[in-house]
This record gives structure tokens, C-alpha cells and sequence, in this order.
């Protein structure tokens, strides 16, 4: 069977590997579609050779072994901590749900870890009816559901985001207040304070957010595609009061299986209540220049790959 692999100089390559090894109690899956992360991907250029890089998948469970609770055939979405980018993959039961017959598979393969972590920040938030809420990278995967979400748990979003404002219209609900970055700052700070920040950017952004909160508010932040480097009013943000800055990481602070966590996110996708923002699908054979235009940003939403022989759907 065929993988991705890292070459050694931050190139992905498609190569023969040997089947998967299955452990005691694991399903195997044939992957169909594949979706990328911009933190995966600088992970993953700087990882040696061989390396296997991938996290989300969508596929058909080819092998449920002594299973009852899977069966083969049904259509599957999940993650793994790697290695999903590839025809054949074996993974615990805890890692997968089924994909509803309302849900393509392209939405599935889009929605795990994105999706997962949006969920994850927002509940760490608490309960958020008509709570004040920004969403910083809110054109992004992790963003672009987080706003979604926030909404749908009854809060009031504000979305931040790079391009113009009426680029964005579609991609949220219509309550979202959109504001740009290309004029500056000034237009959250006239919105804030935030009761509940989700912030994806890291940097400047960071920096800003962290003087924006309400006296109990939260900033939960999530990745630092800008920079790592975050300088701020320190005395602004001690003399809200209580405000925090947490971190989340979806693979270390979940706390549910990515099951239970994808089957609450299927079911929004199937109603129609969570829309998957899709920028492009791609056959994993482009690989290297959809990567190069998820990191550029030459794009808003999710970028999924279609593993050579899967049908379009």
C-alpha cells in the first residue's frame, strides 16, 4: 500500500510502506479522504525522514476483527496522533464514529481535529448563553467551527479575521459581527470586553486579546501560527481581575473519547446546524501545493485530499 512520508527536507512524498500492524481490538479502515491542518503541516516539515504525517481521516471499516460494535463496511471519521495519510490505516475503536447518510465523506474527513478542538476550547468556557465571545482566526478550520458552535451554545460572537469583511459573510452564522484585521485592532477593542476568547493566532493577536477579557473572562488559546512570542499590558490584564489565559491541546486535554466528541459533531452536520467549511479537495498527489497554499492562506476554510481511487462525491 501507498503512504505519505517526510523526505528529510520538509518535502511530503508518496511511497510504498508495508500494511499496517494491527493491535488486539483495532478496526482497519481504507482511507478515502484526508484533510490538512496548518500545525500538522509545520509539525510535519520539520520531522526527519519517514515520518508519517496525518491526523484526520474518513474511510470504510474493511476489517472489525472480533468487534460487535463495529461493523464492516459502514463509513468511518476520526483521528490519529499520525500517520492517517495513507490508503490503509488500523485504529482503535475509541478514535472512529460513523458517518451518517445525511454527511459526505469529504465533510467527515474535514471535521475531526479542527472540529474537536473548536468543541473542546468553547467547553472550557463554560456555559456561554448570551455570553460576549471572540474568535480570533475565525476564517481557519478551528475557527470557522468555533464561531459556529459558540452561536449554536447561545453566545454572541464576534469572528476576526484577515481578509475583508464581506469575504467571510457565508462561511458564519448571520448574528456573527465580523471584523477585519486589515483596519487594525481598533474595531474589537470597541466590542470588547470578552467573556471567552478562543484565540489561534498567537503573537500581536495573543497580546491583545489577553487585555480584552471581563473580570471572570478566559482566554483559551490554541496555536501560535503567527508567532510564538506574545508581549502584553501586564497591568491591564491583572486589573480585570480573575481573567485567565489557558492552553488546550485536543490530543492531551480532551475529555471524552474523539468518538463521542465526533458522533456530537456528525449529528450538528447532518441536521444542517454545523456547516464544514470546504476551501478546496484535492488529490493527494498535490499534496505539496495544497500545503503550500494552507499555510499561505490563499484560502479560507478546510483543505481536504482525496486518496487516489476514492470517488468524488
Amino acid at each position: 500500500m501507498r503512504a505519505i512520508e517526510m523526505s528529510g527536507d520538509g518535502k511530503f512524498e508518496i511511497v510504498e510502506v508495508d500494511e499496517p500492524r494491527s493491535e488486539p481490538g483495532n478496526v482497519t479502515v481504507d482511507v478515502e479522504y484526508t484533510s490538512l491542518n496548518r500545525g500538522e503541516l509545520m509539525r510535519a516539515r520539520a520531522a526527519p525522514a519517514g515520518f508519517r504525517p496525518g491526523w484526520n481521516f474518513a474511510g470504510i471499516v474493511t476489517c472489525a476483527g472480533a468487534r460487535t460494535d463495529v461493523a464492516e463496511g459502514i463509513r468511518v471519521a476520526g483521528y490519529l496522533y499520525s500517520g492517517a495519510w495513507a490508503e490503509r490505516i488500523c485504529v482503535p475503536p475509541t478514535q472512529i464514529a460513523k458517518i451518517p447518510d445525511g454527511v459526505s465523506m469529504e465533510q467527515a474527513a474535514a471535521l475531526p481535529v479542527a472540529g474537536l478542538t473548536a468543541l473542546g476550547a468553547l467547553d472550557a468556557g463554560g456555559n456561554l448563553l448570551a455570553r460576549r465571545v471572540l474568535v480570533t482566526g475565525a476564517s481557519g478550520g478551528v475557527g470557522a467551527f468555533a464561531v459556529q458552535l459558540g452561536t449554536l451554545a447561545g453566545a454572541e460572537v464576534t469572528a476576526l479575521v484577515r481578509r475583508k469583511v464581506d469575504e467571510h459573510r457565508s462561511l458564519f452564522p448571520a448574528s456573527t459581527r465580523i471584523v477585519s484585521t486589515n483596519n487594525g485592532l481598533e474595531g474589537i477593542e470597541a466590542l470588547a470586553p470578552f467573556d471567552l476568547v478562543i484565540e489561534t493566532l498567537g503573537g500581536e493577536i495573543l497580546g491583545h486579546a489577553m487585555t480584552m477579557l471581563t473580570a471572570s473572562g478566559k482566554c483559551v488559546t490554541l496555536g501560535v501560527t503567527d508567532n510564538a512570542r506574545v508581549s502584553f499590558d501586564a497591568e491591564r490584564f491583572f486589573m480585570t481581575g480573575t481573567a485567565s489565559l489557558e492552553g488546550y491541546v485536543l490530543f492531551r486535554d480532551h475529555k471524552a473519547t474523539a468518538s463521542q466528541g465526533m458522533m456530537r459533531l456528525l449529528s450538528l452536520v447532518e441536521d444542517g446546524r454545523l456547516k464544514v467549511p470546504i476551501g478546496l479537495c484535492e488529490s493527494w498527489e498535490t499534496i505539496e501545493e495544497v500545503a503550500e497554499q494552507l499555510i499561505a492562506r490563499t484560502f479560507a476554510g478546510k483543505a481536504v485530499l482525496r486518496i487516489k481511487g476514492a470517488p468524488t462525491q
